[in-house]
């Protein structure tokens, strides 16, 4: 579930991959990407 947390929060923060990119997100690669997840599940 933190997982799952942090994903959703991320997402919420505009982030994407190029694979699931849309209109007004931030598009980073998938180590960023999974760098803002750790960090977001380290926050809570």
């Amino acid at each position: 579930e933190a997982v799952e947390t942090a994903i959703r929060k991320t997402l919420e923060q505009g982030y994407r991959t190029k694979d699931i990119q849309s209109p007004g997100t931030t598009v980073v690669g998938t180590v960023e990407m999974g760098d803002a997840i750790l960090k977001n599940m380290a926050q809570g």
